[in-house]
């Protein structure tokens, strides 16, 4: 697992300390972004490149945590994907009022529409 963390706030609450006792089982390897990224795959790009190649070479699941994954096991349906398939996945949410409900801002959530065919 790969916590990206913006330094300043690791280096106040130790969220890799906290994470990892937490979660005893899993190996964490905290990655503290020393400057704050326009986005979700300038963020990714800089993790993978501290990856070293043989976990470079295994299957990647990105989990953002801006986005709300109400109760899905995700990591579940990943797993059941076929070998060497990938995917992006998404929540059909008709509305914003569901996420501001649920205190989340609906704008700071990227959307898609589909085809409906």
């Amino acid at each position: 697992v790969y916590l990206v963390v913006p330094a300043m706030v690791e280096r106040q609450h130790a969220i890799g300390k906290l994470v990892s006792s937490e979660f005893r089982t899993l190996n964490v390897t905290v990655v503290p972004m020393q400057f704050e990224t326009r986005g979700w795959i300038e963020t990714i790009f800089s993790v993978v490149r501290q990856m070293p190649g043989r976990e470079l070479r295994m299957p990647l699941v990105t989990l953002d945590c801006s986005t709300i994954y109400h109760g899905v096991d995700l990591l579940a349906k990943v797993r059941e994907l076929p070998e060497g398939a990938g995917a992006s996945c998404y929540f059909d949410i008709a509305s914003g009022t569901y996420l501001k409900d649920s205190g989340s801002v609906a704008s700071q959530f990227s959307y898609i529409q589909l085809n409906p065919e």
